[in-house]
């Protein structure tokens, strides 16, 4: 009877352990599981966070982008006036040679007429 009792003493020992194994396994893959759901939830963090920093970076860069084209737009605006000014003064220019040729044209026809008259006299 001794020998029962010391039998049944091992295998619930052996149950023991067993049952503590099983345990400490189910733990250990508790903790793997929550540590890949961490590591995930990092990886997807780093993601985001890369996601983000590109899109501003893509963002800075069409900044910079419309920046450049609006101060090409300005740049041309300041030539396209500066042009202008310079046909503007040169038709000026032109017109006020036209005023004085004919002013001129006018005394040559004055002294003409002037000469014409002092032979018909």
């Amino acid at each position: 009877q001794e020998a029962a009792e010391l039998e049944m003493m091992r295998r619930e020992e052996e149950m023991q352990r067993h049952r503590e194994a099983e345990e400490k396994r189910r733990s250990e893959e508790d903790e793997a599981q929550r540590l890949r759901v961490i590591a995930e939830q990092a990886a997807q963090q780093l993601t985001a966070e890369e996601e983000a920093r590109q899109r501003s970076m893509e963002a800075e860069e069409l900044e910079r982008m419309r920046r450049e084209e609006e101060w090409q737009c300005r740049v041309q605006a300041v030539q396209e006036a500066e042009e202008k000014r310079r046909a503007e003064e040169q038709l000026r220019e032109a017109d006020e040679l036209a005023r004085m040729r004919r002013e001129e044209e006018l005394q040559w026809e004055c002294i003409v007429a002037e000469m014409a008259e002092h032979v018909a006299e």
